[in-house]
């Protein structure tokens, strides 16, 4: 017989057997580590909920960034345009004055512009 050390039990100071004490020593150590496993399964589950979180925020972002129209791309969009409307309205401008002696103006007006 043993004498019991363990505080939590009901029949603290009293004798039990030392297959008994075993048993509930193995029975503690299995419940420990049944509990640091199931921290660890929470601790995973937090972390795998905050990147699920933080990827459907960048999702999001992602999505909105396609629906919201740049600031950058705009001024591309309306650079490309104004060249493209200052090249014809050129063209317009030399085939109206061709034959009228004053292509050569207009082609050095262009160039010092």
């Amino acid at each position: 017989m043993v004498k019991s050390d363990m505080s939590d039990t009901h029949k603290h100071g009293e004798e039990i057997s030392a297959d008994t004490y075993t048993t509930l020593m193995r029975h503690q150590f299995n419940l420990q580590s049944l509990g640091d496993i199931l921290q660890k399964i929470e601790n995973t589950t937090a972390s795998m909920k905050d990147k699920w979180r933080r990827g459907d925020e960048a999702m999001r972002d992602f999505t909105e960034c396609l629906k919201e129209p740049k600031l950058t791309s705009n001024l591309i969009e309306l650079n490309s345009a104004y060249l493209g409307a200052w090249y014809k309205w050129d063209q317009i401008l030399q085939t109206s004055l061709k034959g009228k002696g004053l292509e050569q103006d207009l082609v050095a007006t262009t160039i010092k512009a």
